[in-house]
């Protein structure tokens, strides 16, 4: 997957990568982990951040990104 975004160093204020391992995690563990990305997203999440989302895929579609 490409993404283009037209970005500046003065634009962005933040950079955060989030790394979520779902392959060797529990379904409990995996329900806490959506929440506090959820929880990121709908509460911390400020205009000019540059976020990542790197999940591991259990189904074999290797590393997803968004």
């Amino acid at each position: 997957m490409k993404i283009h975004v037209d970005l500046t160093k003065e634009d962005t204020r933040r950079t955060t990568i989030f790394v979520v391992d779902d392959l060797s995690m529990s379904f409990e563990n995996g329900y806490h982990a959506r929440m506090a990305l959820r929880n990121f997203v709908e509460k911390q999440m400020q205009t000019g951040d540059f976020d990542l989302l790197l999940a591991f895929k259990p189904d074999g579609a290797g590393v997803f990104a968004t």
